[in-house]
């Protein structure tokens, strides 16, 4: 969503992992997205670019900060192999 909290569809962004781009991924009407990583893959690290001008508005333990880059942390997987991110702002 953008800072105003209105949903950003049609938004590409890339999905790599470690240097290689594995999906570009394309958010719908809601803003939404999912990827489903192939299971040999989950321990990888992967990031999330977001298309410029854009950035991501990253909030860590109320430290709150831009980047091009979201990190996602295979530690955080649930039972199930998915790691929420819960709502993603865009700036």
């Amino acid at each position: 969503m953008d800072k105003e909290g209105d949903p950003v569809s049609n938004l590409r962004l890339n999905f790599y992992s470690n240097s290689s781009l594995i999906y570009s991924i394309t958010t719908d009407n809601l803003g939404a997205f999912k990827v489903v990583v192939p299971s040999k893959n989950l321990d990888d690290s992967y990031r999330l670019t977001a298309p410029s001008p854009f950035l991501f508005e990253v909030n860590q333990n109320e430290f709150i900060y831009t980047d091009r880059d979201l990190m996602l942390d295979p530690s955080l997987r649930d039972a199930n192999g998915v790691i929420d991110l819960g709502t993603v702002i865009l700036v």
